[in-house]
């Protein structure tokens, strides 16, 4: 019995699952240039890996966020 009682305060004092999610803007600043020159005949930059790079995180902060009620989205500059 006061277990349950223990998990009904528990309950009653998380804040709602339905509340209205947060957006949360990212900006990405780039800077346009040339890639660096290869080291041998394997090595290829990509040109974007700094958008890239912002993608793959913008994309995980947005799995991580959904348990919170966040929604995070990215804003790209040059």
């Amino acid at each position: 019995m006061r277990l349950a009682a223990a998990f009904l305060i528990l309950l009653l004092s998380m804040p709602p699952a339905f509340a209205e999610a947060q957006t949360i803007v990212i900006g990405y600043l780039g800077e346009a240039r040339s890639p660096p020159l290869p080291l041998g005949p394997l090595d290829a930059f990509p040109a974007d890996d700094g958008l890239q790079g912002a993608r793959l995180g913008v994309a995980d902060d947005d799995g991580t966020g959904r348990f919170v009620g966040q929604h995070f989205g990215w804003w790209r500059g040059c």
